[in-house]
Order: structure tokens, then sequence, then C-alpha cells
């Protein structure tokens, strides 16, 4: 089995093109890490026109991954769209269940640090006093 660090970055870089759709965005996020810092960005951006075009609910784990690297205005433009999107019909749901905001959690903390999550934290702690 090849592995991404097994590939120099232009041939990881080659393989994760080749691919459509939600895969072209699985291997972009997957060679991300390894990739030179300098074709980083390249990658994110690839992996956020992928998931424009073909993102599903489950490639909100795939975004995640990437927020170390996604551009602030990329990473508010999802957080903003999926917390919009009503997934689910229970609102506890949409806070902590799958693509909730704990799971965006990696977002939040890209755009606003250790202080987004905190006041997250305290916003779904307020929440839950009042929930059934």
């Amino acid at each position: 089995m090849i592995r991404p660090t097994d590939l120099s970055p232009e041939e990881a870089w080659s393989l994760a093109e080749s691919r459509e759709g939600e895969s072209r965005m699985v291997a972009f996020a997957g060679i991300l890490p390894d990739l030179p810092e300098e074709m980083r960005e390249d990658a994110v951006r690839e992996v956020m026109a992928a998931y424009w075009a073909h993102g599903d609910r489950l490639a909100l784990r795939i975004l995640a991954a990437c927020a170390p690297w996604m551009a602030l205005a990329d990473a508010a433009r999802v957080l903003c769209n999926e917390l919009g999107n009503d997934w689910t019909g229970e609102y506890p749901e949409m806070l902590v269940g799958f693509g909730g905001l704990t799971e965006l959690s990696p977002l939040l903390r890209r755009l606003g640090g250790t202080a987004a999550l905190v006041g997250a934290a305290r916003a779904i702690a307020d929440v839950g006093r009042w929930l059934p």
C-alpha cells in the first residue's frame, strides 16, 4: 500500500487531483498535513471547491480536519452555512449531534481561538438549562 507520505508532494498532488467529487475532497484533505506550507493554501482551496460542489453532511468532518489551514473567510462561510441548515428537527442535535456546533469546533477555533470555543461551550451550557 502506498501512503501519501511515500510520495513526493507533487506526486501526492497529482494523485489527489485525479479524483472526482467527494473522493477528491478526501484525497486533498488527506495529503494536506504532509504538504509544504506553500502548497497548503491551494490544497484547502481544492477541498473547499469539492465541498461546495459535491459535499454533503458527511463531508463536514473532512472540512473540520482542514480547519488549521483554512482561510478565515472560508471557515466563517462554512460555519455560518452549516449552523443555518436545519439538518435535524431537534435543537439539541444541532448543538452536539453529528454536524452540530461541537463537531464544527475546529472551525470555531480557527476563527476565534480558545475564546471562541469557550464562548460556544457557555452558549451550549446556557441552552442546556432550558432544554427538555
